[in-house]
């Protein structure tokens, strides 16, 4: 078996998927609470479907975020932990691992694997987070510790690996 990458979905596939279900139930939601739960959920639709159960359930912009926030978090937790340390420190600071991978292969791997996973979007030639609500998430994550040069990442038998070179 291979993975299998979803992307997010196109603006107008987002807006379609927040608007259709609602008018369905004779809801017709303001254009703010619209802006709000895009920029929110981005083009998630998991995260899209959550927060418009809210917007559908709460009127207060406030509230739907809250309860979004809260519904959402055992699932950001798990991608979290799922990353590479690697992975952890570039989601952590975005414009840092954009300038590393201007000279680091191993950055620019990550950039695109974080990419091809949809916890980062390439858009207009720098990285972005997705959604509001994954900014959120990781801006109170603690990144893990780079090492310091000199100290050993793994030991392969009897060498150990200090540093990591590049992606092969």
């Amino acid at each position: 078996f291979a993975p299998m990458f979803l992307s997010l979905l196109l603006e107008s596939e987002a807006q379609a998927l927040l608007t259709e279900p609602m008018l369905a139930h004779n809801v017709n939601l303001s254009a703010e609470t619209k802006k709000f739960v895009l920029a929110f959920a981005g083009g998630h639709p998991f995260m899209l479907q959550v927060t418009c159960f809210y917007a559908f359930t709460e009127q207060n912009l406030t509230d739907i975020a809250q309860r979004a926030t809260a519904e959402l978090h055992p699932h950001f937790e798990y991608y979290w932990r799922n990353l590479s340390p690697n992975e952890q420190q570039a989601l952590s600071d975005v414009s840092h691992a954009a300038a590393r991978a201007q000279h680091d292969t191993t950055m620019r791997g990550t950039l695109r694997d974080l990419t091809q996973k949809s916890f980062l979007v390439l858009r207009d030639g720098s990285y972005h987070y997705p959604s509001q609500a994954w900014e959120n998430f990781v801006s109170l994550q603690t990144p893990p510790v780079a090492p310091r040069s000199g100290n050993v990442q793994k030991q392969l038998g009897a060498y150990e690996v200090q540093e990591l070179l590049g992606r092969g």
